[in-house]
């Protein structure tokens, strides 16, 4: 809720759609990932709720509305904004969670090959 409200906030004062989603994104993001360091679990089961208000329904529905009616000039537009959106969110939330530190991601494997100090025991 806070995303969403921190968008509304910045489209109200006039941001671009696009530049206010991707605030909101890299809120999402670092909320996220502080979150679930904080409780111990992965990132997706709050992300995705997060993620639900600033998905660009609208958009998405009048571009196809208008195609529909033969309307090409303002439905082209709004498809592409609709696709801005949501690569906007793809993008800002990985920049959120790379901020914080993915805490779900599992360590890099090693290479197979024991080390000395193995070798020992």
């Amino acid at each position: 809720m806070a995303c969403f409200t921190t968008y509304h906030l910045l489209v109200v004062a006039h941001l671009a759609p696009v530049a206010a989603t991707a605030v909101a994104a890299i809120l999402i993001g670092i909320v996220s990932g502080l979150g679930a360091r904080v409780l111990g679990s992965s990132t997706l089961p709050l992300l995705v709720p997060a993620l639900a208000p600033p998905l660009p329904g609208r958009s998405l529905y009048l571009g196809l509305l208008a195609l529909s009616e033969g309307r090409f000039a303002s439905g082209g537009p709004q498809l592409a904004l609709a696709i801005a959106l949501s690569l906007t969110l793809a993008v800002g939330t990985d920049m959120g969670l790379q901020i914080v530190g993915r805490p779900d991601l599992p360590p890099a494997p090693s290479s197979g090959r024991p080390n000395r100090s193995e070798h020992a025991l």
